[in-house]
């Protein structure tokens, strides 16, 4: 998850200039990198037989994962304050003292990134420094459900998966058979469905979490185990009482009764945490639920598309020798499958899985249920790929004029904004 946070975005622009660099060197005028697949391709309902070369769809899936995983490596200045590790859990001094300090580094952060599981809302520190960045007036939170990370992780395998059984049966055959193309892409849909299902069932569950939220009932380390370290079997002093005084000293004392959040102290400490929990209630329903759906950003959209522009920078080395209108119709129909049609149907995709997992969750959950939610969800993707790719493939394909693609590409692309265009003060799936 934190790795899509901080490291795809650098990955995703890595891998795309290495595509059209290794793109590049397989030109016939630069031949540094040799061509060794030979397929026929459709222009214009006309077949040509061209050379590809495999070296793009070979190299940026390796360059996307060294980026992904060691970009932190490579820059420097970058710094971030994790809890779990920023404050000490061993010296119960220094730990009041990090408890206390967590406004002053809040204060001195620009984003805070919530890495959201069902749970989140149910533990003490979580609830404790959103509501503290949330005092603090800040905006720009980043909510990332982790299971949005595995979703994300799976479309960009499965998309890579797909182009690389193509790549593999036109070295062997030449062409790829039906039954091949069905079962792969079938597959492909299935595993993509179970994990927007698995993300769409648990954002389903934070409306409620939200409405019945109460910090008394929130857990934490020390009150779970009674106080005793369950490995030590040492004393260990209560973080929950920590934590109420620092939000009845530092967060909920303002002279200037100019914050939402007050902190009565003339009344007792039960009315108190009730009072804070109406505030949190409120106040977290408007970050983290602005507009009641479910929306991918687009900048994740087209991390998720990058297979797709590696397979597609590959295939533009056979318009060396085309004339200057196929290169721009074969431009502008990558632009348009990349940047608007690709991220269009992410976001109708998970409309469609939070439809069908509604109408399940409304019903018995058997397993029956939750297959036929999966099949559904699976068959809405391949409806959505396949009428969004038609509808820009076939002006490409099958007729030799630019303007219909032109067209084409313009309407896709008027969609995209429409779908994309909202922003709420923290966009679910990622910013």
């Amino acid at each position: 998850s934190l790795c899509w946070v901080y490291n795809l975005r650098a990955a995703a622009v890595a891998s795309g200039l290495t595509a059209v660099l290794v793109s590049i060197l397989e030109l016939d005028a630069v031949s540094v990198l040799p061509k060794t697949l030979f397929v026929k391709i459709m222009h214009g309902g006309e077949v040509y037989q061209t050379s590809r070369g495999v070296w793009s769809i070979a190299m940026c899936p390796v360059v996307f994962l060294l980026v992904a995983v060691f970009w932190q490596d490579l820059v420097s200045g970058r710094m971030v304050f994790l809890d779990k590790f920023c404050i000490n859990q061993i010296d119960p001094v220094l730990k009041k003292r990090g408890i206390r300090g967590i406004a002053g580094f809040l204060r001195n952060s620009e984003r805070l990134v919530v890495l959201w599981t069902p749970a989140y809302l149910q533990r003490l520190w979580c609830s404790y420094e959103l509501a503290s960045w949330i005092y603090l007036g800040r905006s720009n939170i980043c909510f990332m459900p982790v299971s949005f990370a595995a979703l994300a992780t799976t479309i960009i395998c499965a998309l890579l998966s797909q182009y690389l059984v193509t790549y593999l049966f036109l070295a062997l055959m030449e062409d790829v058979p039906l039954v091949v193309s069905i079962l792969s892409f079938g597959t492909m849909c299935v595993l993509v469905a179970i994990a927007a299902r698995s993300l769409v069932r648990e954002l389903a569950q934070l409306p409620s979490q939200l409405s019945s939220y109460s910090i008394e009932k929130t857990s934490c380390f020390c009150c779970d185990h009674g106080h005793v370290h369950p490995t030590t079997l040492e004393r260990i002093h209560c973080d929950r009482k920590l934590v109420y005084d620092a939000l009845r000293d530092r967060l909920f004392k303002d002279p200037k009764g100019s914050c939402d959040f007050v902190w009565s102290l003339d009344v007792e400490e039960f009315t108190c945490l009730d009072y804070f929990d109406k505030q949190v209630r409120r106040r977290f329903d408007e970050f983290l639920m602005p507009s009641g759906t479910y929306k991918i950003s687009y900048t994740h959209s087209l991390i998720m598309a990058s297979p797709a522009l590696w397979f597609y920078v590959g295939k533009a080395t056979y318009l060396e020798s085309m004339p200057w209108l196929e290169v721009l119709r074969f431009t502008l129909y990558v632009v348009s499958m990349i940047f608007a049609v690709m991220p269009t149907g992410f976001q109708m995709f998970i409309v469609c899985c939070s439809y069908f997992e509604g109408l399940c969750m409304g019903s018995s959950d058997t397993k029956l249920h939750r297959m036929l939610s999966t099949g559904a969800s699976a068959s809405s993707l391949c409806l959505i790929y396949f009428s969004l790719h038609g509808l820009i493939s076939f002006p490409y394909s099958y007729l030799t004029s630019p303007v219909p693609m032109i067209l084409t590409s313009a309407i896709a692309s008027s969609v995209a904004v429409l779908v994309f265009r909202g922003r709420a003060p923290c966009t679910l799936l990622g910013t």
